[in-house]
């Protein structure tokens, strides 16, 4: 917030020109400048925002006119006493406003049990910054790997014949047989030749794709020796 803040000071500015300078300011390259968060806002435009809106939670600056900003006395005070950062905690401790601001947020988002000093501890023991936006990018990618990986300690224990008829059922979603899961039979018995499957590829049964279900440990991968086999 602090570099939003020196540039503010130096005299109106909107959004976008705001984006612009501390782009230049902190040298983004334009991979960096162009990365994106799911929504579609660049990083560097979101966090100019989260940035513009906390900066005038706490009165270090004020809508000068539409989209356009400019420092306070407030905020110029503080820009007076060479700040090192300033952030959310700083901001929580020093401008009773934004704390008001920031428990009735929390309110809102968190239930009655977790109480607004919880909330408001979490915040001060944040290690950095980062936007509303990304910590729900952040939050996702992280489920998203909790269950990647609860799914595959899954995969390797069900019973064979289950794991057999899931590999089945994953390449009929994935398009083969026309996705009709009445074109994938599960086979895996004795005699079988090493075949776990077998799918249609067309109602006549003329053209076949057989299946071979593999289950190793994890950092044991299918070598090509046992595909060439197959």
């Amino acid at each position: 917030m602090l570099p939003l803040l020196k540039l503010v000071a130096q005299g109106e500015i909107a959004r976008p020109d705001a984006v612009q300078r501390l782009t230049e300011e902190f040298q983004l390259t334009p991979e960096e400048a162009s990365k994106r968060l799911p929504g579609g806002q660049t990083v560097i435009y979101n966090r100019t925002g989260w940035a513009k809106n906390e900066l005038q939670k706490a009165g270090l600056i004020q809508r000068a006119r539409r989209g356009v900003y400019s420092i306070t006395d407030r905020g110029r005070a503080l820009l007076a006493e060479n700040p090192k950062a300033i952030t959310r905690a700083f901001l929580i401790e020093r401008y009773p406003e934004y704390r008001e601001y920031i428990e009735a947020s929390r309110r809102r988002s968190s239930s009655a049990e977790e109480g607004t000093s919880e909330a408001l501890a979490d915040l001060n023991a944040e290690a950095a910054a980062i936007t509303p936006d990304e910590l729900i990018d952040t939050a996702a990618k992280t489920l998203t790997a909790t269950l990647e990986a609860d799914l595959l300690e899954r995969l390797r224990t069900v019973h064979p014949a289950q794991f057999e008829q899931i590999v089945v059922d994953l390449l009929i979603a994935m398009g083969f047989g026309g996705g009709d899961p009445e074109m994938g039979q599960r086979l895996g018995r004795t005699g079988d030749g090493g075949i776990d499957g077998v799918i249609q590829e067309d109602a006549l049964g003329l053209d076949a794709v057989y299946i071979q279900a593999k289950r190793y440990q994890d950092g044991n991968t299918v070598g090509s020796p046992v595909v060439q086999a197959f």
